[in-house]
């Protein structure tokens, strides 16, 4: 399964976003001329700060901070944020950020992609690469078939 990603944009700078069962990686391209000792990054449960970039935001979903990090990598930053809840599908990383929500049938796909990552997880020997699902609504993957625990 491959992750949806998607594009945004908080306080005019634009990102791009993609989730996995238990985390939400976040691209931010910077200027190269940027050094890794001038970047602040902090990560609450649900405020979010990256500096010089002057980046002050709600998260719309609760993280893990301890377990959140980021790195430099040649023009961007790369941030990976630990979902409290994994397997639960996030329409969008910030509440203030424009552009980059889920729409409805993107939501269908994450929650489908996710689903099939818990899969895979819980059954590690099998492949889902060519799984399909039918019938109505897609499950939430953090509750279908009484819920699972990340180990």
């Amino acid at each position: 399964m491959h992750a949806l990603k998607t594009s945004g944009e908080i306080n005019g700078i634009e990102f791009v976003w993609e989730q996995k069962l238990d985390e939400v990686n976040i691209q931010i391209p910077i200027d190269t001329f940027i050094r890794m000792i001038n970047i602040e990054f902090a990560a609450k449960s649900i405020r979010f700060k990256i500096g010089p970039l002057n980046v002050l935001a709600t998260l719309d979903n609760f993280v893990v901070p301890e377990e959140c990090t980021w790195f430099k990598e040649d023009d961007s930053i790369q941030m990976v944020l630990s979902k409290a809840r994994p397997g639960e599908a996030w329409i969008s990383v910030f509440v203030e950020q424009t552009g980059g929500h889920l729409d409805d049938m993107q939501i269908q796909e994450a929650k489908k992609s996710l689903l099939f990552e818990r899969f895979e997880y819980e059954h590690p020997d099998f492949d889902f690469s060519n799984a399909t699902l039918s019938g109505g609504a897609v499950p939430d993957a953090p509750t279908f078939l009484g819920g699972f625990t990340l180990r």
